[in-house]
Parts: C-alpha cells; sequence; structure tokens
C-alpha cells in the first residue's frame, strides 16, 4: 500500500496492531494524536516506534517491531494528512505550503513559516532532556552580544541550528572555529562561543527565530549532512538540513545484539531581535 509516494506497510501494519492491543501511551505520546493540525510524518512515525516499543515491552513474546518509513528526507516534515487550515485564533485560513511534488492522490502540506515548521520537520517531541538558554532577554534588538548554553541530561554529540523565518538555517555548532568539538557530558553545560572562537555571536536581522539542539548518542556518521569545519556564514535550507539529519537518525541502530531506534534527543528555544 502506498500514500503520497511512499511505503507506509510496515507502518500501517504496526499501527493496526496496537489498535487491536493498544499499549498505555504516555501524555507526550498521546499529543501528537490529539487537537487540530499538522502532524508531519516524522512526528507519526516516531509516535508509532514508541507505541511499538512500548507493546513489546507488555508481552512476553513479541518478535521484533521495527517501523520503518521510506521517503524522502524532505518529506519527514511535511503533514502526514492535510492539515486543518487555521489561524493562531483557530479561525480562517492558516499559512500553510503546498509542496509541489507531482502525481500524488493528495496534497502535502507543510507550515510556510519555517520557525514554525521545525518542530515538523524534526518530528520529536521534547521530553526535556536537552536545554537552551541565552545569557539575555528572548527578546533582542540588533547588535546585541550574547552567548549560548547547551545542557544534555545524556551524553552524545551535539549539533545546534538557529532557523529563521525566512527560512535559512546557520550550522551553530560544530563550526570551523570550534577547536574543541567534543561529545557533551551529561548535565555539564557547553557554551557558546568559547574562548577558543575570538568573537561574540551579535543578534542580526529583524524577526522571530529558533534555536534547535540535537544531541545525538549513538555513534551516526553526520558528516555528510552535518560537517565539523562548516562555516557560521553558510546560509542552509532550513527544511533541507533538519531534514537530511533527521532521515539519518530514523534508520534502525544494528551495532547492539538488539535492533533499535538511534539514540537521540532534540531542545529547542525561539527568540526574537528588533
Amino acid at each position: 500500500m502506498s500514500t503520497h509516494g511512499r511505503s507506509w506497510c510496515a507502518v500501517l501494519a504496526v499501527v493496526t496492531c496496537l489498535a487491536l492491543h493498544p499499549a498505555p501511551a504516555a501524555a507526550g505520546d498521546r499529543a501528537l494524536l490529539v487537537g487540530v493540525g499538522s502532524y508531519a510524518n516524522a512526528e507519526l512515525l516516531e509516535f508509532v516506534k514508541a507505541q511499538s516499543t512500548a507493546y513489546c515491552a507488555s508481552q512476553d513474546k513479541c518478535g521484533n517491531l521495527d517501523p520503518q518509513l521510506e521517503s524522502r528526507a524532505q518529506a519527514l516534515g511535511e503533514s502526514a494528512v492535510a492539515p486543518e487550515k487555521l489561524d493562531a485564533n483557530g479561525n480562517g485560513q492558516g499559512a500553510y505550503l503546498q509542496a509541489g511534488t507531482p502525481n500524488l492522490a493528495h496534497p502535502i502540506h507543510q507550515d510556510a513559516n519555517a520557525v514554525s515548521a521545525v518542530s515538523d520537520i524534526i518530528g520529536k517531541t521534547e521530553a526535556g532532556d536537552v536545554r537552551i538558554a541565552i545569557d539575555r532577554p528572548t527578546t533582542m534588538k540588533a547588535g546585541d552580544v550574547f552567548k549560548l548554553t547547551v545542557t544534555s541530561r545524556t551524553s552524545g554529540d551535539l549539533l545546534l541550528f538557529d532557523v529563521n523565518g525566512q527560512g535559512k538555517a546557520t550550522q551553530i555548532f560544530p563550526n570551523e572555529f570550534a577547536q574543541k568539538i567534543t561529545p557533551l557530558a551529561p548535565d555539564v553545560p557547553l557554551t557558546l562561543p568559547d574562548e577558543y572562537y575570538g568573537f561574540d555571536f551579535e543578534a542580526s536581522g529583524a524577526g522571530e527565530n529558533v534555536l534547535v539542539a540535537l544531541v545525538v548518542s549513538d555513534a551516526v556518521d553526520l558528516s555528510g549532512v552535518a560537517p565539523k569545519s562548516r562555516g557560521l556564514k553558510v546560509e542552509l535550507n532550513a527544511r533541507d538540513a533538519p531534514g537530511d539529519i533527521v532521515a539519518r537518525l530514523q534508520n534502525t541502530w544494528t551495532d547492539d545484539l538488539d535492533r533499535r531506534g538511534i539514540r537521540w534527543s532534540v531542545g529547542t528555544l525561539r527568540f526574537r531581535v528588533e
């Protein structure tokens, strides 16, 4: 069975299984399926993976439920179903883009604002495992100097991006100036820029931005999508760049005896430049 040009066979099989034998869902999981709006393909896959794990944990003989979603990376942030188009007040038509992918039976939608679309693109519920802080109020003026601090409950490699409303993303970490690129230690803050950079971060460009921190606990090679030497002045597509990374992280980890999902966490923080 195929929908929107991608394979849903494994996903639908697991959904059917869970419908017949539901496992208790955490509040964060239930939130993905409640309310009005757009639910990204990555969000649906993350939900099904979590429910599969919970179901197998409750069974003596479960085998191996390993839901997969075959898709191009950019489609992870697109809506699994056409959303109800509402504005911030719940009225009228919301701002959604319709993807220009030809020959689809149904349209694909995605929030037109890159800042608002980030949660769909990442497709993983924030659990408070990764925290981002700015050393000044989150509403700044152009020219204000600031530092960022990232803290993770688990160890792992950090990827930090700044996404703006114009659809551009900047890879804040790792970068060409960071001489000490080591994994985060649990609950040990990392402050950027550090003394090795030789400069400060300066607020620029009016509008709302969102910082996105991904902490990857498994040794996944992401050099092709987030090279450590990438420059801070390189402008990335805010949908494609995170989508390519998440596509790698949605794969199954096979280096252990038990097949499982790759371990990674996400944290975000919005700020505004006036």
